[in-house]
């Protein structure tokens, strides 16, 4: 069988993919975060706080069943990773491996808001300001949404960081493959191939994103089946 060029290799790909908001507007402030802002980021706990708080604020404009919408959902995906990734590593390499869920819950807040000086500041800002109840529960300390989830998900990556590095193309490469409509994962199954846990750690993350931004959950589960595929063997 022969294997097709890579989707995001394809420059058709990247034409379709910036001229979004000219076909959705409302939309334009994520591809804007794709092509420069998320890059210009001054750490990787900023980027990952922002790729979540911007995928929220879109989602009512968000369709899964359009496909540049697809796209979009899973170029985010790509995003949220390579933060994450950058974030875990700089926990392997200060912990390599902590020894419970409280000590890596720690390590992420205090990463994730700049230190604990920081964080219990915001975190008393955020005391008073009056919030809405998540299913039910007031959730008095600052935490990202779905946070155990989170803290799950860099467990995972933490037992394979390197290979972490790599699934943000993976994800990227199979979320490209919605803006010209042909659907092939061969070159992404290819990718696969070469790190073995880097279609997992996508899974995860797009089924952490979806939940985290309250996206319609078909974008998760689109994401999920095509990642399983990816991952099974021919």
């Amino acid at each position: 069988m022969q294997i097709g060029v890579s989707s995001v290799a394809e420059l058709d790909n990247w034409e379709i993919f910036f001229s979004i908001p000219e076909i959705f507007p409302k939309l334009g402030d994520m591809v804007e975060f794709s092509r420069s802002t998320f890059w210009r980021c001054e750490s990787p706990a900023e980027a990952c706080r922002k790729t979540i708080a911007i995928l929220r604020k879109a989602r009512p404009e968000l369709d899964p069943a359009n496909a540049l919408h697809t796209a979009l959902f899973g170029d985010f995906v790509a995003l949220f990773l390579h933060s994450l990734a950058r974030l875990s590593l700089q926990i392997f390499m200060s912990y390599l491996q902590p020894s419970n869920r409280d000590d890596l819950a720690e390590a992420l807040l205090l990463l994730l808001y700049g230190g604990r000086d920081s964080y219990e500041l915001a975190n008393q800002l955020r005391k008073l300001v009056p919030r809405e109840k998540q299913n039910g529960v007031d959730e008095k300390e600052l935490t990202p949404p779905e946070w155990d989830k989170f803290v799950q998900l860099t467990r995972h990556i933490l037992e394979a960081p390197r290979q972490a590095l790599f699934a943000p193309l993976l994800a990227r490469e199979v979320a490209w493959g919605y803006l010209d409509g042909k659907d092939s994962i061969e070159f992404a199954r290819l990718m696969a191939v070469e790190q073995p846990q880097s279609g997992k750690f996508c899974l995860l993350a797009a089924e952490y994103l979806g939940k985290a931004a309250k996206v319609p959950p078909e974008f998760a589960e689109k994401y999920s089946k095509l990642f399983l595929e990816i991952q099974s063997k021919k």
